[in-house]
C-alpha cells in the first residue's frame, strides 16, 4: 500500500466509525423530570412536568398529551399510559449511586465462599 491508498483507507475508516461506535444516548446533566410509560422513560423539563401534571390532574383529562422532551423530539401520549411523573435531581442520583455501592459491598461481604458467583 502506498501513502495515497493508506490515506484514502483511513479517510474511509474515520467516515465508517460513526456508524461502527454505537454511542450510547447521555444522560443529560443537572435536574430534570421523567415521565414513565410501561415501556419508556421520557425526560422533560420542570415546566413540561408541571403542564403534564395540569392536564393529568383534570376533571376533564384530554385523551392526548403533546409535548416536547429535552432532546426537542415532539411527543404524543395516551394519557392513560402515563404511569408516572417524578423530579429527578443530581443529589437523587448521587444518594442512589451511593445506595447501590453500598449494597453490593454488604452483598459481597455477606457471601460465604461456597456461594456460587453470579
Amino acid at each position: 500500500m502506498n501513502a495515497v491508498e493508506t490515506n484514502q483507507y483511513l479517510t474511509t475508516m474515520n467516515r465508517l466509525k460513526q456508524y461502527l461506535d454505537a454511542e450510547e444516548p447521555r444522560m443529560p446533566e443537572g435536574d430534570y423530570w421523567v415521565v414513565e410509560t410501561e415501556s419508556s422513560f421520557l425526560i422533560v423539563s420542570a415546566d413540561t412536568a408541571r403542564a403534564i401534571e395540569r392536564s393529568l390532574t383534570r376533571l376533564w383529562r384530554p385523551r392526548w398529551l403533546v409535548f416536547r422532551d429535552l432532546t426537542g423530539g415532539r411527543r404524543r401520549l395516551r394519557t392513560d399510559v402515563v404511569e408516572c411523573v417524578y423530579e429527578c435531581t443530581a443529589a437523587q442520583r448521587a444518594v442512589r449511586r451511593a445506595f447501590e455501592r453500598d449494597r453490593r459491598r454488604e452483598e459481597t461481604a455477606d457471601r460465604h465462599p461456597w456461594d456460587e458467583d453470579d
